[in-house]
């Protein structure tokens, strides 16, 4: 009798720490559609055939047991280690929040530096068909130096945005006007594209209202897919970029000094807003001060 009693409570004291505890955290997150999107929109840094995939896995459950035995359960460790293997860590709640490509685009802080950029001092044009003026200016990233900010997963560099908003565009500056009134700018337009493409993509709106000190583009950089010679490349699409300004003839009556800027932004930044004055520009920034600032040589119209 003393053994059935003893056996009646160990039953129901399993049957009590059996009993789940019930969250609703995940009750306003569709976890199904966020995983049917990172399959679909993750990177494809390894293709292999199933056999490969067998080898590749037992690979990793293999590593994965020599980490434990070498570190213990160490979350750190082993988060680091599949992701070194080219594995994404599915976070429901970050995905929610910043979007699915949060999870799978590591930015590294900025190696690059603004030596790496090359800029063309603007080149002013008059136009004897319309009696129109043009202010041309643009530049590019030598030798592919993007590289060194682009984001990265498992060592590879994948599609994804660089950073926030750059800003790209022609500054004016010491300048006095014989008509009394300041030239309003009649077009304005950028052009970008990579390196291995020849399409390029324009914008026509600028960041700043006010012309009188020049005109600037805010524009989002980013690493992008592209086939080059028939091969899958990555490339980034700020490789290349040029400024069109346009005035009227009273452009005639200023002088002064053009230079052609470019603010380069990593890690979390962005521009959102830019001031111009005589003596330069300053630029308005969210989500940190991640950047750095280039300017070509001036020329004199």
């Amino acid at each position: 009798m003393i053994k059935k009693v003893l056996c009646s409570v160990l039953t129901i004291s399993v049957l009590l720490f059996a009993i789940p505890i019930l969250s609703t955290a995940t009750d306003s997150i569709d976890t199904v559609s966020l995983k049917k999107e990172l399959v679909q929109k993750a990177p494809k840094v390894r293709i292999l055939d199933e056999s490969e995939k067998d080898k590749f896995s037992d690979e990793v459950s293999k590593g994965y047991a020599e980490l434990l035995a070498k570190k213990g359960y160490n979350v750190q460790e082993i988060e680091k280690y599949f992701k070194s293997k080219g594995f994404i860590k599915f976070d429901a709640k970050k995905a929610k929040k910043f979007g699915i490509e949060s999870l799978f685009t590591t930015e590294v802080q900025a190696a690059s530096t603004a030596s790496d950029v090359s800029l063309n001092a603007p080149m002013v044009f008059y136009d004897t068909y319309t009696g129109r003026w043009s202010v041309v200016g643009g530049g590019s990233w030598d030798y592919n130096l993007w590289t060194q900010d682009a984001p990265r997963v498992a060592g590879y560099i994948v599609a994804g945005n660089v950073g926030g908003n750059d800003m790209l565009g022609i500054h004016f500056s010491n300048l006095t006007n014989s008509g009394g009134t300041r030239t309003a700018v009649k077009k304005q337009e950028l052009y970008t594209c990579g390196s291995t493409t020849s399409l390029s993509l324009k914008s026509t709106s600028r960041l700043n209202s006010d012309s009188s000190y020049g005109v600037f583009f805010s524009t989002q950089d980013k690493t992008f897919s592209s086939i080059y010679n028939g091969s899958s490349v990555i490339d980034y699409n700020l490789n290349n970029f040029a400024v069109y300004l346009e005035f009227d003839s009273t452009f005639a009556q200023v002088n002064g000094i053009a230079v052609t800027g470019y603010d380069h932004t990593y890690s979390t930044t962005s521009i959102t807003g830019v001031t111009l004055s005589n003596s330069g520009w300053s630029v308005s920034l969210s989500g940190g001060s991640s950047k750095w600032s280039a300017n070509s040589t001036d020329t004199v119209y």
